[in-house]
């Protein structure tokens, strides 16, 4: 992930989690920051399915599973809150990956 998709990745996920502070679904008292650990995070993740690529699918799975529970952490979620991401990102995460991270 390169430094302006990550800065615009990070503010796009700072925008979300605003918007989940005021609807009551988070409670981050630090919204920016937590949205640049998670945007690490997820450079992380894809950072180590490029490199595992023989772990394959179920690798990725229980990767994006752990990440969707930090997400809760961070941002002050119930647990389960954001389990529908699930499916989403693991097919969001497979396109980037096929595309050789040009997506």
């Amino acid at each position: 992930m390169k430094e302006e998709s990550f800065l615009h990745t990070s503010k796009v996920i700072a925008k979300v989690v605003r918007q989940g502070i005021e609807q009551g679904l988070f409670t981050t008292p630090r919204p920016d920051e937590m949205s640049e650990f998670i945007s690490s995070a997820l450079q992380s993740l894809i950072v180590l399915t490029e490199a595992a690529p023989e772990k394959g699918i179920s690798y990725l799975d229980t990767r994006i599973e752990a990440f969707i529970r930090l997400m809760e952490l961070c941002f002050g979620a119930n647990p389960g809150l954001l389990n529908d991401f699930h499916k989403p990102m693991l097919q969001q995460i497979k396109i980037y990956l096929t595309n050789g991270g040009n997506s």
